[in-house]
């Protein structure tokens, strides 16, 4: 048991230094595979791309969790998903599913506002090579 936690523990740490993602215990985590969408107001790429994510969301029945990293709110909300306020560019777009590693789906720094449609070619072949 000792080990088993020693290695989650690794892989947690894996994914902070990986991914930029702060691994919570997986009880803080949703019970139900969610879309997480780190998104801010002076975002112009986020007006753009952030509809267009939550359409593949839509389709493929996955609720979508919104989190303006502005908001006061914002990092408990993160820390409830498992996640941290991302220091990359946004939109930050991850898949949640528990008892499963966590996803980067769309990261900002890889399409413009005007790469909509990419962007969500690339969400949702993630997606669907992701979900059973």
């Amino acid at each position: 048991m000792k080990r088993m936690t020693q290695t989650m523990a690794f892989v947690a740490m894996a994914l902070v230094l990986v991914l930029g993602v702060a691994a919570t215990s997986l009880a803080a985590r949703p019970t139900t595979e969610t879309m997480v969408v780190f998104t801010a107001d002076w975002c112009a790429s986020c007006s753009t791309l952030v509809p267009s994510v939550q359409g593949v969301a839509r389709s493929l029945g996955l609720p979508v969790q919104l989190i303006n990293v502005d908001a006061v709110e914002a990092p408990q909300q993160a820390k409830d998903v498992g996640l941290s306020i991302p220091t990359k560019e946004l939109p930050q777009v991850y898949y949640v599913k528990p008892g499963a590693s966590t996803l980067l789906l769309l990261d900002g720094s890889q399409y413009s506002e005007t790469q909509a449609t990419q962007a969500k070619n690339a969400v949702q072949s993630k997606l669907i090579q992701a979900r059973p």
